[in-house]
């Protein structure tokens, strides 16, 4: 049984962390999963990180007065991958 963990900044709604795992599961059974692998079958775990727990670069983000710290690492990486826009 196939587990996805996400770690994200809390603040997120009920409806958005439910079309997250929505389509986690299935990008999940799209390019991994059985022909017959029921959608139950994939574990999604939502980790809220409160912000002044999460540190880029050696740098927690609300200790400096920065939250932006690692928004800005993030948004770096997306446009690095070509990744949707983190907002």
């Amino acid at each position: 049984m196939p587990m996805i963990t996400v770690q994200l900044f809390a603040g997120r709604n009920a409806e958005q962390k439910v079309a997250l795992a929505e389509r986690l599961t299935d990008a999940f059974l799209e390019t991994c999963g059985r022909p017959d692998q029921p959608q139950e079958s994939v574990w999604v775990v939502i980790d809220e990180v409160a912000r002044e727990h999460w540190a880029v670069g050696g740098r927690l983000g609300a200790a400096t007065g920065d939250e932006s710290v690692a928004e800005s690492a993030m948004r770096n990486e997306h446009a690095r991958r070509r990744l949707p826009a983190v907002t």
